[in-house]
Parts: C-alpha cells; structure tokens; sequence
C-alpha cells in the first residue's frame, strides 16, 4: 500500500531497541488509518514460514509439548500462521476496524516485551513447571526479557541485542 519503506524503518529501530515497542506500534498502526482489513487476508495468504518450523511443532505436538506463538504482530496473520503450523495457542495485537476499514488503533491490551514475559510465567505455572523448565525464541528486543526468562531462550536470527543477550544462537 505504498507505506513499506516507512513500516520497515520504524520496526527496524524498535527491533533493535532504538524506539519503544509500543510507541514504534503507535506509529505503524495509524499509517494504515482508512486501509481496508481485508489486506492482511492477502498478507497472510503469502507468508512464507521457516524452513523447520512445521517439522519442530509436529515434533513438539508429537511428544505432548505445549505450544504457544506469541506476537507482536497482528491477529488476521497470526491466526493464520498458528492454525497452520498447529500452535496450542496464540496470543497477539488486534487492530481496531471500523466498517471493514482499520482506524489506525490497537486494541488493548497491547503484547509487548512485559506480556510476552508474563505469558511465559503463566504458561509455565499452568504446566506446574518454572521458567527455567520452559524453552523461548525471539528475535527482537522485546522478546529480550521472555528468552532470559525461559531455562532455554533462544534468538532466532536475533538483532543484535538478542544476540548480546541470549547465550543460545541460530543465525
């Protein structure tokens, strides 16, 4: 929709924790005020999923591991991405839309690096386990806090700061 070089800058810089999660989601959101909702139906037709992916959450099915995709991103995609590689749950940001068109606002509450925390911590209790039993990937800054957490957090083609601070890399 012509925004792509402005989205990619702003998520650019809070990926690497120049610019706050939540001020840098602000500013994508209302860059799409009046888009229609239906567009993300499109993106998530044509998302391209990691080579392994599919095989590691058959194989963590497989074996009875809970599985949970936790995003930044948005529901229409998400959704999608967790239906089909078969995640026990998903949690992510909704967009506010207003006669089928996105008013440039997310809905509360917002996932940003403390619910992605949080989440972990629940999950964790919910299974009778601690956070060192769990295994987390990220690759953002505001997955930092949930990989440090998690007895195996994991940066999966991490920015830099993911890689500073997560001793186990995939890259």
């Amino acid at each position: 929709i012509g925004i792509g070089e402005q989205v990619s800058a702003i998520t650019a810089r809070a990926m690497q924790g120049e610019l706050d999660f939540r001020k840098a989601l602000d500013e994508r959101v209302k860059l799409l005020t009046g888009v229609s909702a239906s567009l993300f139906d499109e993106i998530a037709d044509n998302v391209e999923l990691n080579e392994g992916a599919e095989s590691l959450i058959q194989t963590a099915n497989a074996h009875d591991i809970r599985t949970v995709l936790v995003s930044g991103g948005f529901e229409p995609i998400v959704k999608r991405v967790a239906e089909k590689l078969g995640f026990d749950r998903y949690v992510c940001n909704k967009l506010e839309v207003v006669d089928g068109k996105l008013i440039g606002n997310v809905i509360e509450p917002i996932v940003d690096a403390d619910t992605k925390l949080k989440l972990l911590e629940e999950e964790s209790a919910q299974l009778s386990l601690t956070t060192d039993q769990a295994c987390a990937v990220g690759d953002g800054a505001n997955d930092l806090p949930m990989l440090q957490a998690a007895g195996l957090g994991i940066g999966f083609q991490g920015k830099p700061l993911v890689r500073a601070g997560t001793p186990y890399q995939i890259n």
